[in-house]
């Protein structure tokens, strides 16, 4: 299998949301990397929250090897797991509702498990 591409969606605390790219690596204990402004492919491990958000949607394009994607804030593992095989897929109209929130300042990744 190939890399995934998806979008994270974030809720701001004035209530507009910020999307961002994904790309998923296909390995298990890979980095996701975010879009830096020219594509997912070509961004960061690494997404600094610049202001207080919540996690509230995923939605990825294809599936990969990795079937969940562990949260990890300032550097440490989360209890966090989102479980992206089937459920987040594009086409799937019933995706599971996430609230995941995120302190302006953290450092935020995704690892494939």
């Amino acid at each position: 299998m190939a890399a995934g591409l998806g979008t994270l969606t974030f809720l701001r605390g004035n209530g507009l949301t910020k999307s961002v790219e994904v790309e998923i690596q296909d390995a298990t204990g890979d980095l996701a990397t975010f879009d830096a402004g020219a594509g997912a492919a070509s961004g960061s491990d690494t997404l600094h929250m610049d202001e207080s958000l919540t996690l509230v949607h995923f939605s990825l394009l294809t599936v990969t090897t990795a079937t969940a994607l562990r949260v990890i804030v300032n550097g440490t593992p989360t209890n966090q797991k989102i479980h992206h095989n089937v459920d987040y897929l594009f086409s799937n109209v019933n995706k599971p509702p996430l609230n995941i929130a995120f302190t302006s300042g953290s450092r935020f990744q995704l690892i494939g498990e």
